[in-house]
């Protein structure tokens, strides 16, 4: 039985989410909680497969069916060897993207989406980073590194505008303005975070 805490970060590419993961992670440790920090995709053999992907021709050829099973099999992988065991030490893990990101990207069919997150361990407390489009694709071009297959700017939209509408999925999903700079969106998560573990 899960005895920690699970916190999800999400959001669309260029929201800033590695940068946050971080800053939550040391405000915890600070404060004396102990964190695990992770990320999706994982280091497991599924989570590099994709990693190889998703910069690659062969990505862009990959059909949505063959995303999903990729990344599905990865997160059951992720949960088993390293969420699970650490919410089970008491843990607060944190964790850039989880499976409302595959809702996203892959699940074209949201009537499907509540059916497919129903067989992954549930967060206790999910913050959606969104930005507009524009401002996305101007940090992703800032970036020292090769856009990825997901990264496209009518792709990019598209997603932002589906995470608007899973912001109403469940009550502890937390809507986070992206626009601003690194700590202006820092204080809204920490905000977010201290009223939440006032009620813990």
């Amino acid at each position: 039985m899960k005895k920690g805490l699970f916190i999800v970060i999400e959001g669309n590419d260029g929201s800033g989410k590695s940068v946050q993961l971080d800053l939550l992670a040391s405000y915890l440790k600070e404060r004396g909680r102990d964190v695990y920090v992770t990320r999706e995709q994982s280091n497991s053999k599924y989570g590099k497969k994709i990693s190889e992907l998703v910069v690659s021709e062969e990505g862009e050829k990959l059909g949505g069916d063959e995303w999903l099973e990729l990344f599905t099999r990865d997160r059951q992988e992720h949960l088993k060897t390293e969420v699970l065991p650490a919410l089970e030490h008491g843990k607060i893990v944190v964790c850039s993207r989880y499976d409302y990101s595959t809702c996203i990207y892959q699940l074209k069919d949201e009537g499907k989406w509540k059916l497919y997150i129903s067989q992954f361990t549930r967060p206790d407390l999910t913050f959606i980073i969104l930005v507009p489009t524009k401002i996305a694709m101007q940090r992703l071009h800032s970036r020292d590194r090769k856009i990825t297959v997901f990264e496209k700017e009518a792709m990019i939209e598209e997603r932002r505008q589906k995470y608007e509408r899973m912001l109403s999925f469940a009550d502890n999903i937390k809507k986070i303005d992206g626009s601003k700079d690194i700590q202006g969106v820092f204080a809204q998560i920490k905000g977010e975070i201290d009223r939440f573990l006032a009620l813990k």
